[in-house]
């Protein structure tokens, strides 16, 4: 698989980059169209080459994502996210509870499919539809953050990887908890990055970044060096706020499951 998808990615790309090659370096026999030769005077080549690749990613992506969720084989984890979160989220149990489903894994990854299900209804194809929407709002994030960093060229390049990576864009149409953490992530990240960097930006990144990890717990790092980011970045006095809303989130929802940290 590793090497289908290698070669599939390596065969786009290099479409696109001939296909570029021949409008922006015409030769004596292919020229390029008149209006191409207009834009090319007045426009950034390397956005240029960015936007041709970027939307040779964005193909890439929705063939691969919508193909993948439609045609791949269920595995193990979708049909136990999905069914613990219809029990979960019906009331017949709770997470952690004495002789209920395993709850393996913190409770947001089984209580948001659950709550999906709840809401559009039951089935696997409705949680990787689900999924498919969250990767959009994922990368139009990332897209916003990007350019944030990096005017006019990071928003396209962090998309162009992340598009151009069919195995990435596989995994993320299943319906697995991985997706509902990336997105969370990545609204975090964007209120760190992506905005005014004001006092309530960063206050809401640290919830979403709490949130993250009563979803997956080994985002647990993340919502660490974060703090520690905050702090660096404000002193310790300024971000005291910051700090509390994380830490209030991250307490209560161990409070509010009786999550035991052994």
């Amino acid at each position: 698989y590793s090497l289908y998808y290698a070669g599939q990615t390596a065969f786009y790309f290099a479409i696109g980059v001939l296909v570029y090659g021949l409008l922006v370096f015409p030769t004596d026999d292919v020229q390029a169209p008149g209006w191409w030769t207009n834009f090319a005077k007045n426009n950034d080549f390397k956005l240029t080459f960015l936007l041709a690749a970027f939307a040779i990613a964005m193909f890439v992506f929705f063939k691969t994502a919508i193909s993948g969720g439609i045609s791949l084989p269920t595995i193990m984890d979708e049909g136990s996210y999905g069914l613990k979160g219809l029990l979960f989220t019906s009331g017949k149990y709770t997470p952690f509870q004495d002789y209920g489903p395993w709850t393996n894994k913190m409770p947001l990854s089984f209580l948001l499919p659950g709550y999906i299900q709840q809401i559009f209804g039951h089935g696997l194809q409705v949680l990787r539809s689900a999924s498919f929407g969250l990767m959009l709002v994922m990368m139009i994030l990332l897209f916003l953050t990007g350019n944030s960093i990096w005017p006019k060229y990071g928003g396209v390049l962090a998309v162009l990887f992340f598009g151009l990576n069919p195995a990435i864009d596989n995994f993320y149409s299943l319906a697995n908890s991985q997706v509902y953490t990336a997105t969370l992530l990545m609204v975090s990240a964007y209120f760190v990055f992506g905005r005014s960097q004001s006092l309530w930006d960063f206050t809401l990144a640290n919830i979403f970044a709490a949130i993250s990890v009563l979803t997956r717990e080994n985002i647990a790092p993340y919502f660490l060096l974060l703090n520690l980011y905050f702090i660096w970045k404000m002193g310790f006095r300024k971000s005291l706020p910051i700090l509390a809303s994380g830490a209030a989130i991250f307490i209560l929802g161990h409070l509010a499951f009786q999550i035991i940290i052994v």
